[in-house]
């Protein structure tokens, strides 16, 4: 939402300007898990103004989706005539993750039990001096059913392409005082197999939302992601494998300080 200021005189201001994050995927018929969103893209440092108006617009985080697809991203945040970009979304199956200002993750690969192929589609690239790549999707070459979606990235580390599936920690910010961290990616979704995973995945710190599991239902968001911290940038958590469609959780929205 945009909102506009008014400065008198010539003075350096220090800002923070920290974007949305992306959503992450709704998990597909299939057992293939979705990626996590990317956490918003995160800008600081100092700024001279000069009398007049500026406007200032905080991005939204990207919507949660319900329905089999991928996330979706996050609007942009912009302040002093500076851009941050949104977190990119969580990828769905056989799809990557998108770009942004922190990259998504990439759904869970559709290798079969036995490929010798690790990794499935790509996660989504971040953008320079703002955030960090998604992680790719993984599988269990040698067990059916074994798979992860990729962690969103975050504004301080990519996204794991592992099978913890752990979104990206964010990058930490003192400018209101107190030490707080923003941006953090989404975690991706996993399979319902105790074998392999018995745990949502983490949600990087900074606002990152957890991915689920797939074998222990959240009492709110079910086997679906979930959403990012509010005013952190933080991306949504991929979903999982049990059925019916599990939506995936809503980016955090941005900040500008």
């Amino acid at each position: 939402f945009p909102v506009t200021i008014f400065a008198t005189g010539s003075k350096t201001i220090e800002y923070l300007i920290v974007d949305g994050g992306g959503s992450g995927g709704a998990r597909p018929t299939g057992s293939y898990p979705t990626g996590g969103g990317g956490g918003g893209g995160v800008l600081s440092g100092t700024s001279n103004l000069t009398t007049g108006s500026y406007t200032i617009t905080v991005g939204a985080g990207g919507n949660g989706v319900t329905t089999e697809s991928s996330g979706n991203a996050a609007s942009n945040s912009s302040a002093f005539s500076i851009t941050a970009t949104g977190g990119g979304q969580g990828g769905r199956v056989g799809t990557s993750g998108g770009s942004g200002g922190s990259g998504g993750g990439a759904a869970g690969s559709d290798n079969a039990a036995g490929s010798s192929s690790l990794y499935g589609a790509n996660g989504g690239a971040g953008t320079s001096g703002q955030g960090f790549s998604g992680g790719h999707g993984w599988s269990d070459s040698g067990t059916a059913n074994n798979r992860s979606g990729g962690g969103g990235g975050g504004g301080g580390g990519a996204g794991s392409s592992s099978s913890s599936g752990a979104g990206g920690n964010g990058t930490a910010s003192s400018i209101t005082g107190a030490s707080v961290t923003y941006a953090g990616g989404g975690g991706g979704g996993g399979n319902q197999n105790p074998v392999y995973r018995t745990t949502d995945s983490s949600g990087g710190a900074g606002g990152g939302g957890a991915g689920s599991g797939g074998t222990t239902p959240d009492p709110v968001y079910g086997f679906g992601g979930i959403p990012g911290t509010y005013s952190t940038g933080g991306g949504g958590g991929g979903s999982s494998y049990p059925m019916p469609v599990n939506s995936g959780g809503a980016g955090g929205s941005g900040i500008v300080v």
